[in-house]
C-alpha cells in the first residue's frame, strides 16, 4: 500500500517547519511574536500563504486535558450536565425491560397494584388506600396483594436480575 502526497502539500509542510523554526529564530531575537509579513519575506512566500501555514500548524488541543487555573478537563467545561450518558441510558433501557418481564409474571390485578404503588407506566404514584379506593378493595387486602406480587417477583428469574441492578 502506499500514500500519495503532492509537492504542493510536502511544500507546505517543509515551509511549515522552516517558519517555525525562522519563527522561533525571530522570536528569540525580539522577545515577541513575529508578524506574518516579516515571515513571509524571510521565506519568500505571502503574507496570506503564512498565514494559511501557521493555521495549519496549530497544536491540537485535547479535551482531556486540563487547563492549569480551575483544573477543568476541557471535556468537562464543553459538556451538557443536563445530557444523558450512553452507559445510564443502556441501563435504564435494560433496567425497564427485565422490569417489564418481572411485571409479565403477575396477574393483572397485582400487576396493576405494583403499578400504581410505584406509579410506572402511565399510572400515577398511589397509596395502598388509594388504590383499593380505585379497584373497590379494603387497603389491607391491597397491602397483602402487593407482597403477594413482590414474592412471585423474588421467586422467578427477573426478580434476581432486578436485584442485580440495586446492588
Amino acid at each position: 500500500m502506499s500514500i500519495r502526497v503532492t509537492d504542493s502539500y510536502l511544500s507546505s509542510i517543509l515551509v511549515g517547519d522552516l517558519n517555525r523554526s525562522l519563527g522561533r529564530m525571530l522570536e528569540q531575537q525580539r522577545m515577541a511574536g513575529v508578524p506574518d509579513d516579516e515571515l513571509a519575506a524571510g521565506v519568500d512566500l505571502t503574507p496570506e500563504k503564512v498565514a494559511q501555514i501557521r493555521a495549519a500548524c496549530r497544536p491540537n488541543v485535547a479535551l482531556d486535558t486540563s487547563s492549569y487555573e480551575e483544573g477543568f478537563a476541557l471535556a468537562d467545561v464543553l459538556s451538557d450536565p443536563e445530557a444523558v450518558l450512553p452507559l445510564e441510558a443502556l441501563e435504564q433501557t435494560a433496567l425497564n425491560q427485565e422490569l417489564d418481564l418481572a411485571l409479565a409474571q403477575l396477574s393483572d390485578r397485582e400487576r396493576k397494584i405494583i403499578e400504581c404503588y410505584y406509579g410506572l407506566g402511565a399510572n400515577p404514584r398511589m397509596s395502598l388506600e388509594a388504590i383499593g379506593d380505585s379497584i373497590l378493595l379494603s387497603r389491607e387486602r391491597v397491602r397483602q396483594i402487593r407482597n403477594r406480587a413482590f414474592e412471585k417477583i423474588r421467586q422467578c428469574h427477573q426478580g434476581k436480575v432486578l436485584a442485580e441492578f440495586l446492588t
